[in-house]
């Protein structure tokens, strides 16, 4: 015996619609936690006792995008998870006069996801960091600069953070 659900929306008790079909096919989820952000260009940063980047310092706050919440907040640096279930975040970087030793980027917070490392000194370094895990709600993630032996490293706007839950 087989079975079809013909259906276009899917809401919840109150109304709220968490999936969407349209006549390709194709599914939506508006409510599915998901942010995108882009970095101010910051000049001389000393990194050396790792940095968390957060508030306006760090963020365009212009150019966040969300869905499914005010998950991610601009002033803490933190995306904070609405729910429990698996996230994927990642960060794409572009730092310039690097001269430390070692220089690197991490997703941490709650746990450390994902993480950079780089011993090599250059005009500039495009770093990419991504990982997935579990987080429970409350849990957050955000992202670490640490450089060694260079006081002096700048940020470029090219920089952005993002993430989404998978499910």
């Amino acid at each position: 015996m087989t079975s079809t659900l013909r259906v276009d929306t899917i809401k919840n008790v109150s109304g709220t619609t968490g999936l969407t079909i349209n006549n390709t096919g194709i599914i939506s989820q508006p409510q599915k936690p998901a942010f995108h952000i882009r970095y101010q260009s910051v000049n001389n940063v000393d990194f050396s006792s790792g940095v968390t980047l957060a508030g306006t310092t760090y963020y365009q706050s212009g150019t966040l995008e969300e869905q499914g919440g005010s998950n991610f907040n601009v002033s803490t640096g933190q995306f904070v998870a609405p729910v429990n279930g698996f996230y994927y975040f990642h960060g794409g970087f572009r730092f310039d006069n690097v001269a430390a030793s070692y220089f690197y980027v991490t997703l941490e917070g709650s746990k450390m996801i994902g993480r950079y490392l780089s011993s090599v000194q250059a005009t500039y370094l495009a770093p990419s960091v991504a990982g997935a895990c579990q987080l429970n709600a409350g849990q957050h993630i955000q992202v670490v600069v640490t450089s060694v032996g260079d006081n002096s490293v700048s940020i470029n706007a090219d920089s952005y953070f993002q993430g989404f839950l998978i499910g």
